[in-house]
């Protein structure tokens, strides 16, 4: 072993629980012996020290001294739940109000609160495809099945979804000269 032993290998080896190779240590190194000795000199000494008892009075005090400080706080609860159960039982009031009442229960006099409407279409401004959309509008109707196969509007109207999208990809990689969006 090329370092010293640590604490607790050396308690571990005072309770006979060390290793081969710590035991072995021990047997070479004399400052791991030396400290190991130290440590079991402290053991013996603790194990031999003896602790008082306080006296009996002691515990007549304490008991008292618990009593006052437990009499003390008692008042400062008091004012607590003094003024805790009344706002409790305000607030309860008024929960239950508000559940009567029910959630759209408006004021008299005041407009119902309106939502915005929710659309799945991004907006116009966002929205990649519009121009494609419009451009077939104005040749003719896009979901229109009969048109020529030889007009544009005609072909993309054939085109599958994954057709579609690859086509979109290949047109904007066009437009960016090839530098990603």
């Amino acid at each position: 072993m090329r370092t010293h032993l640590t604490d607790d290998m050396l308690v571990e080896a005072l309770d006979g629980l060390g290793s081969a190779e710590v035991r072995r240590h021990l047997g070479a190194c004399p400052e791991c012996a030396a400290r190991l000795d130290e440590v079991r000199l402290g053991l013996e000494m603790a194990q031999a020290a003896e602790v008082p008892e306080p006296p009996p009075r002691y515990w007549e005090v304490f008991r008292r001294q618990v009593g006052r400080r437990i009499s003390e706080e008692a008042p400062a609860r008091r004012a607590v739940a003094f003024w805790l159960f009344p706002a409790l039982a305000t607030l309860a009031v008024l929960i239950a109000l508000g559940i009567l009442r029910g959630p759209n229960a408006s004021q008299p006099g005041e407009p119902a609160v309106t939502l915005p409407a929710w659309s799945a279409l991004p907006p116009a401004e966002e929205d990649e495809g519009l121009e494609v959309l419009q451009a077939l509008a104005a040749e003719g109707d896009p979901l229109d099945a009969a048109l020529p196969p030889q007009t544009v509007a005609g072909e993309l109207s054939q085109l599958s979804d994954e057709e579609s999208e690859v086509l979109a990809d290949a047109l904007r990689h066009e437009l960016t000269g090839g530098e990603a969006l």
